[in-house]
């Protein structure tokens, strides 16, 4: 037979799973919205470099894990150019 508090915390663990889903799914619809606008504004010869860096640091990743920093290294180089452009519109 189940205690009773045994079945509340259960239940308050489903309940909160649900909310983590449900907030989730509505993070994943605004995630894929930005990046379809993200996708459309880039000039297509860029989108192109991305598209080939991305391809061969998957092929690359099993022998060379460093093939993977590309990922990083675009992340830090948009901040970077960002706040350059900041500074000019000021």
């Amino acid at each position: 037979m189940l205690n009773m508090g045994y079945c509340n915390h259960i239940h308050a663990f489903q309940l909160s799973l649900k909310r983590k889903l449900v907030a989730a799914q509505q993070n994943l619809a605004s995630s894929r919205d930005t990046f379809a606008n993200l996708d459309e504004t880039v000039p297509e010869d860029i989108r192109n470099i991305w598209q080939a860096q991305e391809r061969n640091a998957l092929v690359e990743r099993l022998s060379d894990a460093k093939a993977m920093d590309i990922f990083e290294v675009q992340l830090e180089k948009g901040r970077s150019y960002g706040n350059k452009y900041r500074k000019r519109l000021k």
